[in-house]
């Protein structure tokens, strides 16, 4: 058995379909550029899962410095458990962490982080596809990128892409 990308005993290198074939290196970045616009061409109007909300919502009271609904003028959303009469998110503020910053740029602006944690994931792919195969194509990245999972919670406020 031999090793893709590592040297033969007989002083040869196996082939490897993760060799680059001719100059492609304008592949990997205009992946990376066609991904985000078509991604903010069909910006993401509505979150559609209940979680999002949640994730959400305690965003928002993250940013006004509280951590329970009371008083807060957020509507508690339906994923929330009572502690000493006082209504708090059910999920760990981790995603509500990451979602602050882009909630400064309104409610919307959330969904934000979703395009940024695809293309970083992408990013942090090909970095270890390097390590792995040292010749690989970066073009390789692009099937992360692309892969349909990730399309869809690039899209969403889940802590998916997060974890």
């Amino acid at each position: 058995m031999t090793v893709p990308g590592r040297v033969l005993s007989s002083g040869t290198v196996p082939s490897t379909t993760f060799r680059p074939v001719g100059r492609r290196h304008w592949l990997f970045p205009a992946g990376l550029m066609v991904f985000a616009a078509l991604w903010l061409v069909f910006f993401p109007r509505t979150f559609t899962i209940v979680d999002e909300d949640a994730y959400l919502t305690q965003a928002l009271l993250l940013r006004h410095g509280r951590l329970t609904y009371e008083e807060s003028g957020i509507p508690a959303p339906h994923m929330t458990v009572e502690q000493a009469g006082r209504l708090a998110s059910k999920y760990p503020p981790g995603n509500s962490l990451l979602l602050l910053p882009f909630t400064l740029l309104g409610w919307r602006g959330a969904f934000l982080l979703g395009l940024v944690l695809a293309l970083l994931g992408t990013w942090l792919f090909r970095r270890v596809l390097a390590v792995i195969e040292p010749g690989a194509d970066p073009a390789w990245s692009l099937l992360y990128l692309f892969y349909p999972t990730v399309v869809l919670y690039s899209r969403t406020l889940m802590s998916d892409l997060a974890a």
